[in-house]
């Protein structure tokens, strides 16, 4: 699926609705994730890896300014079973796959 950026106050509006979700559980392809965190970071893939590497869980670090591609919403996540394999999925990947409506924002 072909995703556009968000503009910075699109992202902090869709981050913060979204602020319930951190420290709960969902499952996904039978496995439980622990939502550490969600934030506000780069739309393009080499900016958002850079971004992503150096998040700290807890920190409620979020990207300030603007950012010549635009910007994404992502969850911060953790395997329940080992607390240590964090990664990250957009938030519209999750919405999409855990059937939640959600109007976001289209260019």
């Amino acid at each position: 699926m072909e995703f556009t950026p968000f503009s910075h106050a699109e992202a902090v509006e869709i981050c913060d609705d979204f602020q319930d979700l951190t420290d709960t559980e969902f499952s996904l392809s039978g496995d439980i994730y622990i939502v550490e965190a969600v934030i506000v970071c780069p739309f393009s893939q080499p900016a958002r890896d850079t971004f992503l590497e150096a998040f700290i869980p807890g920190s409620n670090t979020t990207v300030a300014g603007d950012i010549e591609d635009g910007y994404d919403v992502v969850l911060i996540v953790s395997l329940a079973d080992a607390p240590d394999n964090v990664s990250f999925m957009a938030i519209r990947h999750f919405v999409a796959e855990k059937g939640i409506r959600y109007n976001f924002p289209v260019a």
